[in-house]
């Protein structure tokens, strides 16, 4: 809806990138790591989502290193796959 235009959704949207970014953008500050993978529904929500949180990171970030973020390559699997590979060797 929020791609579409719907005002309402638009915000809502709007709000989630900026708080993502900007937690990003704080943990990159905070212990500087290489790369932020993100999985689950916030992956597969789409290129608008996903380009929106890069920059709020890097808005938020600047001034400091870079926040790369990737996406998971097992999308919305990744958490279900890591339990049960931390059952089967646990």
């Amino acid at each position: 809806l929020a791609q579409q235009g719907h005002p309402a959704a638009r915000r809502v949207v709007a709000q989630a990138i900026r708080h993502i970014g900007i937690a990003l953008a704080d943990l990159q500050k905070t212990i500087d790591p290489e790369v932020f993978v993100l999985g689950g529904g916030v992956a597969s929500v789409g290129d608008f989502f996903f380009h929106g949180v890069q920059a709020a990171a890097d808005e938020y970030a600047q001034g400091f290193a870079s926040v790369t973020i990737r996406r998971a390559q097992l999308g919305t699997n990744a958490g279900v796959i890591g339990a049960a590979l931390a059952a089967r060797h646990g």
